[in-house]
Parts: C-alpha cells; sequence; structure tokens
C-alpha cells in the first residue's frame, strides 16, 4: 500500500482512497501485529481499552487502514454521542438545508479548494458539505473555519458522514484546546507560544539558531496547528499522527512539531539566514516519512515525557498572558480614542498569529513548569 507521499491537496481525495485501500507488503507486520492484538479481544474493536498495551502498539505499528475508522470512533467515543445528543445529524441537515450564512458562503468556495483537479464523486463533495454547513449552526461561535475542510476530508475516508460530523466536532470541541478555530485563534497562538517554550528546552541550540535569524515562528507553524498537519505531512505520517492523537490527546500536536524541528535540525542549523531558514521549514514536513517521524516523536532520549498536566498549565499561563496583554492594547487603544476603557467582559481580544516570533515572548512561566 502506498500511503506515504500523498496528500489530501496534492492528489486528490479519490486518489488517496485508492492509496489506502491498496495492500503491499510494507504494512505485513504492521497488519500481523494487529491480528494478534484484535485475537486477544475476539476480533471486536468495540472492546479496544485505552491502556498502555494500545498505546504502545499505536506509536509503533499506527492504525490498519481497514480498522483505522472503527478505532478512531470507538477512542472518541462518538457512537454514544451519536445516540445520546438531543439534535441528530440528520435533524441538523434538514433544519438549515438551503440557508445561507456567511460560513457557507465560504464553505462552497473551500470545497473547490479541498478538490483541486478532483474526480470525487459530487456525493462526495456534498457530504463534506453538509458535514461542515450543519457543524457551522450547531456551533455559531465557531462556525466554519478554513483547514475543518481538509480535515474533514480525511475523517470522510475512514467513515461515513455522520460519523465525520461527530469527530470534527469531538475533535475541536473536546480534543484541540478551546479557541483553535474560533476569530481570534488565541489556542493557536497560545500552543506558539508553548512550542517555543517546549523548543528551547529540548532543542535549545535549534530554538537559538531560529531566534538569531528572526525567524517568525508562527509563520510556519500556524498551519501545522490549524489543518493539524494535513497537506503538511505525507499522508501516511500524517494519519499516524491522527491515531496517536485520539488516544494520546492533543500534546501530540506538539511531540510530532518537535520531531519535526529534531528530524531536520542539521539543516535548520545550517541555513544561514531568514530566507533560506523560511523555505526549508516550509517544506520540510513533506519528506518527512511516518517510521522516522513517530520514532523521532515518542524518543524517550531527548524528547523525554510530556505530562498532559504540566502542558495544560503551559497553556493555561500563556492563555492568561495572552489575554491580559490584549485587554490592555485594547484598553490603550480606548485611551487614545477617548473612549471608555474596555472590561473583562468585552468581546474576546483579537489575537493576530502571524506576527508572532520566537523573539516576541510574553514572560516565561515559572521552572516548576518545565516540561521534562
Amino acid at each position: 500500500m502506498a500511503e506515504s507521499g500523498h496528500s489530501l491537496s496534492d492528489s486528490g481525495l479519490g486518489q488517496a482512497v485508492r492509496a489506502l485501500t491498496r495492500k503491499g507488503d510494507r504494512f505485513a507486520s504492521r497488519k500481523k501485529n494487529w491480528v494478534q492484538y484484535l485475537k486477544k479481544i475476539g476480533d471486536d474493536v468495540t472492546r479496544i481499552e485505552k491502556n498502555t498495551a494500545l498505546k504502545d502498539l499505536i506509536r509503533r505499528e499506527g492504525i490498519p487502514p481497514e480498522h483505522r475508522g472503527k478505532v478512531w470512533i470507538h477512542l472518541t467515543g462518538i457512537k454514544e454521542k451519536c445516540t445520546s445528543d438531543v439534535l441528530t445529524y440528520g435533524d441538523l441537515v434538514s433544519t438549515f438545508a438551503g440557508q445561507t450564512s456567511e460560513h457557507t458562503i465560504q464553505i462552497d468556495k473551500d470545497l473547490k479548494r479541498t478538490f483541486p483537479d478532483e474526480d470525487a464523486h459530487e456525493e462526495t463533495i456534498q457530504s463534506l458539505r453538509r458535514v461542515l454547513v450543519s457543524y457551522s449552526w450547531l456551533n455559531p461561535e465557531i462556525g466554519y473555519c478554513q483547514s475543518m475542510n481538509f480535515i474533514t476530508a480525511l475523517f470522510l475516508l475512514f467513515m461515513d458522514e455522520e460519523e465525520a460530523f461527530w469527530l470534527l466536532k469531538t475533535t475541536v470541541e473536546d480534543i484541540l484546546p478551546q479557541d483553535y478555530y474560533t476569530r481570534s485563534m488565541l489556542g493557536v497562538r497560545v500552543d506558539e507560544f508553548v512550542l517555543s517554550e517546549l523548543l528551547a528546552q529540548k532543542l535549545p541550540k535549534v530554538h537559538s539558531h531560529i531566534e538569531d535569524v528572526g525567524m517568525p515562528l508562527s509563520s510556519v507553524v500556524t498551519p501545522w496547528f490549524m489543518c493539524l498537519f494535513i497537506n503538511i505531512l505525507p499522508l501516511e505520517s500524517t494519519l499516524r499522527f491522527f491515531d496517536s492523537l485520539f488516544i494520546e490527546g492533543s500534546k501530540m500536536i506538539f511531540r510530532v512539531a518537535l520531531a519535526l524541528f529534531k528530524v531536520h535540525s542539521k539543516a535548520i542549523l545550517a541555513a544561514p539566514d531568514f530566507d533560506e531558514l523560511f523555505m526549508l521549514m516550509k517544506t520540510f514536513g513533506e519528506t518527512t516519512e511516518a517510521p522516522v517521524l513517530m520514532e523521532a516523536a515518542f524518543n524517550k532520549d531527548w524528547m523525554g515525557s510530556m505530562p498532559g498536566a504540566k502542558i495544560q498549565h503551559l497553556r493555561q499561563t500563556y492563555h492568561t498572558q495572552l489575554t491580559k496583554s490584549a485587554l490592555e492594547e485594547k484598553q490603550r487603544w480606548a485611551a487614545q480614542q477617548g473612549d471608555d476603557a474596555p472590561s473583562e467582559s468585552d468581546s474576546a481580544p483579537t489575537v493576530h498569529v502571524v506576527s508572532t516570533s520566537v523573539v516576541e515572548q510574553p514572560p516565561p512561566p515559572s521552572p516548576s513548569l518545565s516540561v521534562s
């Protein structure tokens, strides 16, 4: 099976499906290990438990394509959400069919970007549209954000339309931090600062070099976070990230981001200036194959552990600092305009992620927050 080297943007959903359904010797050992694992639980995916054995298996092997959809669904518990929610997916589709909003207009534009030069069936495109439109009405605070189209399209490779809807909802609202896809994108900005903090701890020479050349880290990593590495990594590498995301949690974002810096550290350190480093970092994910990436992501020698509680503490620290900074900026602007200063109860501060640089750090967290 030729998973690697394909992305949803350059090969299209149809070709990706065909690549994922072809068999090959490369994945024979993975299939064998999963056959043995599933045999122990009576070949019933619903009996899978989130334990160390499963986590280690997914870290080493990923999930075979023929089991991926069912395992994702089970790990995230979306079957229960499908049946327990008062408003069903069918209700959403029928209630908002034919209605228009700023989000539906943008969704229709992005459908063409999701399938460039694509031979996808019209029903596949319409399935994607129904999922995105339904979610935009269900959660108006987020509505629709560019990159959700690629995430949903990826889910549709492995499950039906309704399951993809609930997995999108669960990913956005439960797995990722808050404000990843709101207008402020504060959650993304926070994670950029957390990544910079972790980079300084885990790969100090790389962090210092990026800082020395004045590299705006956000201009590279913002698409990583927003698209969850879709169109950044080869397809197999992207899928391995999602396999682990659904059992490890959102700290997997940092493991994979740091792994990219580690795998390409020599090239990064050899880049003499801003321009060369920028071009390198914009493209080095495209050649990072899954076995190399995942070995680096879980390498204890340099990565060490990454406790979820400490990641959460770092996120909360930077969230507080950035929110305070944005509020102070609003107050200064209001004072200049002669208006009343805004309060914390006003609308959420707008945070511009594109201007963040490694050297533009808020006050660092206390040493006790160090992630080792």
